[in-house]
């Protein structure tokens, strides 16, 4: 899926703050990881 031009992105959104969508297989998953630019500082690694 090409997310930028998704049909599903033309509302309002909550964030994901410091991740960022890497997969989303709508109607069963999303997978985001550590987006370590984000403007408030890098979080911690959930993973694991």
């Amino acid at each position: 899926m090409n997310l930028p031009n998704s049909p599903l992105l033309n509302h309002e959104v909550v964030g994901l703050g410091p991740y960022e969508i890497t997969s989303w297989d709508i109607g069963s998953h999303v997978e985001a990881t550590r987006f370590d630019d984000y403007f408030r500082g890098r979080s911690p690694d959930r993973s694991g």
